[in-house]
């Protein structure tokens, strides 16, 4: 019996015999949720091109009749909610603009996705802008102790992310209010020395955006002398990030402490080193989900 030619492999029995249906290719319209799949290719177990196995080979899934609907099965059977729920710290979905700061320069919106902006409240309304930071966690920001020496009360700030104009609402910012500061034990206010901060956000941060996203934190082994490397904030660095980029991931491997202006000529900038202080973070966030913040350790200052 002939058939027309579109009836066959689309996984229906239509010659009674299922013989419309064999020594069929890979495709999208077949039910994924029935074949092997795996992620490959990616930095970690959370990313990675998508391969379906079929007919005992794997192939990789490239067709316009991928759906969000058929993503989300597929991501519900690895393990996650649904495919926009894992988000690969340091990356970035929009470009950065040039590959040299000298004086500082204007960056695309959303292509620093992990900048935090930390804001002190004003006593009859609104916020100034006192700091930068890192959003490393999707509750919680990494900067500078400094930035808390007139204050340490959380209630007196807030956090926005997703921000690039200061002076402008923008539909891509989410604000944060502060459950916890915590500062370095070692720091002292006017003393560069051991110059770093925690901020606990009141909740999580959404990172489906595109503009709101975690850096990544170095490893003890990571080399930090090696990639190219960005000072970024809002024309006064202090309390933002040295970006580094290696792997296709930018890591955090600086905290701006002191300097004048942003990345100005024979102007350099002071930062602490992100990887003599691991564990201290580690620990911190280890720390903060005890209900006892009585930190026996002695690694930091919980304020809140």
């Amino acid at each position: 019996m002939c058939i027309p030619e579109r009836w066959k492999c689309d996984t229906v029995d239509d010659c009674g015999d299922n013989s419309d249906e064999i020594n069929c290719l890979p495709a999208i319209r077949l039910p994924l949720s029935a074949q092997p799949f795996r992620l490959v290719g990616g930095a970690g177990p959370y990313e990675g091109r998508l391969e379906v196995k079929y007919a005992g080979i794997w192939g990789t899934v490239c067709d316009d009749g991928f759906t969000t609907t058929t993503g989300n099965v597929l991501c519900r059977q690895l393990g996650y909610s649904n495919m926009f729920s894992v988000s690969a710290c340091g990356t970035q979905i929009l470009p950065v603009r040039g590959l040299r700061i000298v004086g500082g320069q204007v960056a695309n919106k959303g292509s620093w996705p992990w900048m935090a902006t930390i804001n002190v409240l004003l006593p009859f309304g609104g916020s100034e802008h006192i700091c930068g930071g890192t959003l490393i966690a999707k509750q919680w920001i990494l900067t500078s102790a400094h930035c808390f020496d007139k204050t340490r009360n959380p209630k007196r700030y807030e956090v926005r992310l997703g921000d690039y104009n200061l002076n402008v609402k923008e539909k891509s910012e989410q604000t944060f209010s502060i459950t916890k500061i915590i500062l370095h034990s070692q720091y002292v206010s006017g003393n560069h020395a051991n110059d770093i901060a925690l901020v606990k956000l009141n909740r999580t941060a959404n990172t489906t955006s595109n503009y709101i996203n975690t850096a990544c934190i170095p490893n003890i082994d990571t080399n930090t002398e090696t990639g190219f490397c960005y000072a970024t904030g809002w024309g006064d660095t202090k309390g933002g990030p040295l970006m580094c980029k290696q792997n296709n991931r930018w890591i955090v491997v600086g905290v701006v402490t002191w300097g004048q202006g942003c990345a100005e000529p024979h102007h350099p900038g002071v930062y602490m080193n992100v990887k003599h202080y691991l564990y201290w973070i580690k620990q911190t966030f280890s720390l903060a989900q005890s209900p006892l913040l009585s930190n026996p350790f002695g690694s930091g200052s919980f304020v809140g």
